[in-house]
Order: C-alpha cells, then structure tokens, then sequence
C-alpha cells in the first residue's frame, strides 16, 4: 500500500499520532498480567491521538452497546474496551503511512 502525502487516521494527522505512540514509555512491570501505562502527552501530537483515540473508543462502544443488546459491559470492560481502540489506532496509523504490512 502507497502512503499518501498527508494521512488521516480518524482525521487526525497520522504523523502527528505516530510520533505521540512512540513517545509512550512502557517500561512498567506487569502486576497480574495486567500492564498499566501512564501517559504524559506534550502539544499537538498527544491532542491527535487522543481524539482520535476517543473515537475508535466510541466506535467500539457503539459496537459493544448494539452486540449486548444494550449492556455494553457484558462484551468488554471500558479498560478492555480502550486497549482495543489504542491497538485499533496504532494499526491504523501504520496503514495509514504504509509501515504495516
């Protein structure tokens, strides 16, 4: 897949989204299984992938809502929910900018 000059991921800049994930530290220690990142975002790249993010998350929730017949937590927890929409953004932004396969 050929890149286009100036991507939209969720229609923010897909540079500006790339260049806020790997900022992202992920150093943490896993308790349970489970890794919990705490994320400090600076300026306009941390404000696209947040609101883009935002919007896979309400796309995923819509989903999860019409799938559980209204009760959306019985799909997915919200914890589950955003960790599938920050996979689903990443994935995206790599397409996005021809990186991923």
């Amino acid at each position: 897949m050929t890149p286009q000059p100036h991507p939209l991921v969720e229609g923010e800049p897909a540079e500006l989204i790339f260049e806020a994930i790997r900022g992202i530290d992920f150093s943490g220690e896993p308790v349970d299984g489970l890794l919990r990142i705490r994320v400090f975002f600076r300026g306009e790249s941390g404000a696209a992938l947040l609101r883009a993010l935002h919007r896979i998350d309400e796309e995923f929730l819509a989903h999860d809502i019409q799938a559980g017949h209204g009760r959306p937590r019985s799909i997915r927890t919200d914890g589950q929910r955003r960790h599938d929409a920050f996979v689903e953004l990443a994935e995206r932004t790599l397409q996005a900018l021809g990186i991923a396969p």
